[in-house]
């Protein structure tokens, strides 16, 4: 089962009533403002409840010494960010930059309450599909720490499919090959 954000939120709040500080009273950031910047350290999560925002990480130009700004995803209402850099209990670098496209209503969850009650499980979940993207060939020669691994997973949408469920005709497969060049255009790019 799916759950949006906000029900997430509720269903999260509804248990630990008690604990007044676990979600901070929601903030507004005006468009085109930066969020978070790659590279500041992590206190917290955040749940886009209204609004969208511009993943932005630095990448090295081709032949060059320096790096430039490359938008790697848009995130709508309902998703949650922020949580790379708060899995850990030492303070962590923020993998990229946040620019709200939008006026945005964000939902905040500080890192101590966070790691009380999700961090494990996200730790865990991301150890796993870490794990997996390492024993593929693509990834077993190309010596990226875990670290440099965790915004990479960040690129994949997980599916569950019911048992015996397989993909037919050539529209279907058309569309797996479009998305499996899409990934490897954006690898190329790291």
């Amino acid at each position: 089962m799916i759950l949006s954000a906000r029900t997430f939120i509720m269903n999260l709040y509804q248990p630990v009533r008690m604990y007044s500080k676990l979600v901070s009273p929601i903030i507004f950031v005006c468009r085109s403002l930066c969020l978070l910047r790659i590279g500041s350290l992590g206190t917290a999560f955040y749940i886009i409840l209204k609004g969208s925002v511009s993943v932005i990480i630095n990448v090295l130009k081709q032949g060059k010494n320096e790096f430039e700004k490359l938008e790697v995803a848009q995130l709508p209402a309902d998703v949650p960010f922020g949580e790379l850099a708060i899995l850990e209990p030492q303070l962590k670098p923020r993998a990229a930059t946040i620019h709200c496209r939008e006026d945005c209503h964000l939902a905040v969850l500080d890192k101590k309450p966070y790691q009380d009650i999700l961090g494990n499980i996200e730790k865990k979940k991301l150890d796993d599909q870490i794990d997996f993207l390492l024993s593929l060939d693509i990834f077993k020669d190309v010596g990226w720490s875990r670290h440099a691994m965790k915004p990479i997973v960040k690129l994949f949408t997980i599916e569950t499919f019911p048992k015996g469920y397989f993909l037919e005709g050539k529209k279907k497969q058309r569309e797996i090959q479009d998305l499996v060049q899409r990934f490897e255009d954006t690898l190329a790019k790291y």
